[in-house]
């Protein structure tokens, strides 16, 4: 005999001598979203062959959302003797149905239903069955030929006694959890799909509670939570809670030294700074950083090139510290912010000089975790401690031509001057020099007096 879903309220005919129950009407106000019903549900009952048929989509439960209608031929007749009603074409007894208590939407009191064995299921796809009165979600629901009714929840089973109606609801998905906070206690949270990340804040990441290992991500559908570990690896929660616990955020790091140790250095939000005063951080293959980000999703890297690498726990990045020195550059268009640092203060461009404010070429200058130094032309310093900047501007070089003879002012009779030769670039070193030799041929020069 094929089992049907039946929201049926059953009463006792008081036309026949044989009391068998029959089926009334179902309002389709209770009916799911998109369903239909067509023609009429008719009944029979002479004490002899009574039947039942159910034409052309009489409702029988929500088994899905969707325009559709159902259409049942099944016959049932009554037994004078057992006085219930038994399949005429099977010829088995129909089953008697357990009895819940379910909410539907817009009422406040709860709707008397008839479930049987292996259509306990009637929610709609999308939705998932809980208990009304604390939102337990159910995994399933067995109802046995007695009328009595178990409900199978995470890890436990509850049997409910023939004409008992536990009350439940069809409600949209969410996934429950446990969140275990810092003083000991778990509160529930029921997690909506779409907003999961919203458990912790920014700066917590997300951990199993039982062996703090971190939570790479996690996703709420209508068959149940899904986690995933930093390993890729799923973890899935379709019916019981996870146990979970929002943590501050740290972000590893290691920390290579000037001597060439490397140093385990622990991040937190807001406090990713790990170098001396005058240093900034910089990859140890010699990548410039902007700044360091640490929150819940990991340590985030800015480059100077404008990427950004995220690091996790298990793959942390090797950074050092570096000397660092802020100039404010005068352009044209204005003055534009640099950091400069040890080996690297020639920052102008190729037949430039790095000049003072007021024009005049620095001597010299040099980054050290002091600050700044410019050596003037007078043989002067100035020194700007970090992280103060210095004004500078780029320009060309200035050539003063000072002559000096570190050879013989003239050369012998039969001896030939060479050509002038310059040595040095002016515009890129600053100075230059001009020198030329004195030759004289073999067995030449002035005759002996």
């Amino acid at each position: 005999m094929r089992e049907v879903l039946l929201f049926l309220a059953f009463v006792v005919s008081q036309a026949t001598t044989v009391q068998c129950p029959l089926p009334i009407e179902i309002s389709p106000s209770y009916f799911p979203s998109g369903w239909i019903r067509k023609g009429e549900m008719r009944q029979w009952n002479d004490a002899t062959g009574d039947w039942i048929e159910c034409q052309d989509g009489i409702f029988v439960g929500q088994l899905e959302a969707g325009p559709k209608t159902i259409a049942l031929t099944e016959k049932f007749q009554c037994d004078p003797q057992s006085k219930k009603l038994t399949c005429a074409i099977a010829g088995s007894e129909a089953p008697n149905g357990c009895k819940i208590q379910q909410y539907l939407p817009g009422d406040s009191n709860p709707t008397t239903i008839h479930i049987f064995g292996g259509l306990e299921a009637y929610c709609p796809s999308t939705q998932r069955l809980v208990f009304s009165d604390d939102d337990v979600v159910i995994d399933r629901v067995e109802c046995f030929e007695s009328g009595g009714l178990k409900v199978y929840i995470c890890n436990e089973a509850i049997w409910f006694s023939p004409g008992y109606g536990p009350h439940f609801k069809c409600a949209e998905p969410f996934c429950a959890i446990d969140n275990n906070l810092s003083n000991g206690t778990a509160v529930r949270v029921d997690l909506k799909p779409g907003a999961e990340k919203l458990l912790c804040t920014n700066t917590e990441r997300l951990q199993w509670h039982s062996d703090s290992s971190d939570v790479a991500s996690m996703e709420c559908s209508v068959s149940g939570l899904d986690i995933k570990d930093m390993a890729g690896k799923s973890w899935k929660y379709p019916i019981c809670k996870a146990s979970l616990q929002c943590v501050p955020a740290t972000c590893p790091i290691k920390n290579k030294l000037a001597n060439g140790t490397i140093d385990d250095v622990i991040l937190t939000p807001q406090k990713e700074r790990f170098c001396p005063h005058g240093q900034i951080a910089r990859f140890s293959y010699g990548a410039d950083l902007k700044f360091l980000e640490c929150n819940g999703a990991g340590l985030h890297a800015y480059l100077a090139d404008h990427s950004v690498v995220t690091y996790q726990k298990a793959n942390p990045p090797t950074l050092g510290c570096i000397a660092a020195c802020n100039i404010m550059d005068k352009q044209p268009k204005g003055l534009v912010g640099m950091t400069l640092n040890p080996g690297k203060e020639q920052y102008c461009p190729e037949g430039e000089i790095v000049q003072l404010e007021d024009g005049t070429p620095a001597k010299d200058i040099s980054c050290t975790t002091v600050g700044l130094t410019i050596v003037k032309q007078d043989g002067s310093s100035v020194t700007t401690p970090y992280p103060s900047p210095t004004l500078l501007q780029c320009g060309p070089g200035v050539c003063e031509r000072n002559r000096e003879c570190a050879g013989p002012r003239t050369c012998p009779t039969g001896g030939v001057w060479s050509e002038w030769a310059i040595s040095g670039t002016c515009s890129t070193t600053g100075s230059c020099g001009k020198t030329r030799t004195c030759s004289i041929p073999s067995g030449c020069g002035d005759p002996t007096m």
